[in-house]
């Protein structure tokens, strides 16, 4: 940490100048641009991105649904096999880890917005068995973490500009890092035979 300079103060300016120009002429960045804003006003507090605007806009995001889906049905089938109620929570997977499952943010708006990021699942499952075939319902809930931040090293994937052009701006207390959110629920349906069939009297 340390103090800025005039040439730090301006170069911070320049960078908000930046910025409110892009919410004139690039539109598509919206949810980066929010994210930045925050960064920039420097207060550290926690931020809520829209979860479900990412699964909308971005076409990683929507396998990485698919597969969270997935993962989740699976689960529930294998834990609850008659009738019956349960809670789930997963560990957590990592976005743009390398797993195709969780492919890192197709858009430059989403990378720039939250770029890798780490997730978890919860749900609550009924299912209902009905000669031998067994009706699940599960409210799972997609629950996303991030620390945005600048990374020393690392550049902008769009425009190729080092991160340490805004990272400088943590360091001299002009902006600064916070942890973000998001939370995502959507109501499942599906049937499947049960492992132990049932007859009817």
């Amino acid at each position: 940490k340390r103090k800025p300079t005039e040439d730090d103060i301006d170069s911070y300016n320049w960078w908000k100048f930046k910025a409110l120009g892009a919410r004139t002429v690039r539109w598509d960045l919206y949810n980066a641009l929010d994210a930045y804003d925050h960064f920039m006003e420097a207060t550290g507090e926690d931020f809520y991105f829209d979860f479900e605007d990412y699964f909308d806009d971005d076409k990683s995001a929507r396998i990485m649904l698919k597969n969270a889906k997935s993962i989740a049905k699976e689960n529930a089938m294998e834990l609850l096999d008659t009738n019956g109620n349960i809670k789930m929570t997963s560990r957590g997977f990592s976005i743009g880890a390398g797993d195709a499952r969780f492919p890192y943010p197709d858009t430059e708006d989403w990378q720039k917005a939250v770029g890798a990021f780490n997730f978890w699942m919860s749900a609550n499952v009924k299912a209902v068995d009905k000669n031998g075939i067994i009706t699940y319902t599960m409210e799972l809930t997609i629950h996303a973490e991030d620390r945005y931040n600048f990374n020393p090293g690392q550049k902008d994937i769009a425009t190729g500009t080092p991160d340490a052009e805004n990272g400088i701006f943590e360091i001299t207390g002009l902006a600064k890092q916070f942890m973000q959110y998001g939370t995502y629920t959507e109501t499942l349906t599906w049937s499947a035979k049960s492992k132990y069939t049932t007859f009817k009297d």
